[in-house]
């Protein structure tokens, strides 16, 4: 037996009946920059994630939204040296 637990990764019923489960290491980093709906993260996995998060309500502004956060990240990247 063994107490309750979640987590991300694989989990396999072996052939003796035993259940084994590996552990995913999420390699996620922090938001370095963020905007008013979105941030700017660099991670150890080595991708470079831009996520927005607009509420439903605001579908019908998300182009706007977007174009706004977008060019923010923009103007932080050229004043931090990334060129483009």
């Amino acid at each position: 037996m063994t107490e309750a637990f979640h987590g991300f990764g694989y989990g396999q019923m072996l052939s003796n009946g035993s259940f084994d489960f590996v552990r995913k290491v999420r390699h996620r980093g922090k938001p370095v920059f963020k905007v008013d709906f979105g941030s700017l993260s660099f991670c150890l996995d080595g991708n470079d994630r831009v996520i927005f998060t607009i509420p439903a309500d605001m579908r019908a502004d998300m182009p706007k939204v977007l174009r706004k956060g977008i060019k923010e990240i923009i103007n932080y990247l050229k004043k931090e040296g990334y060129s483009l």
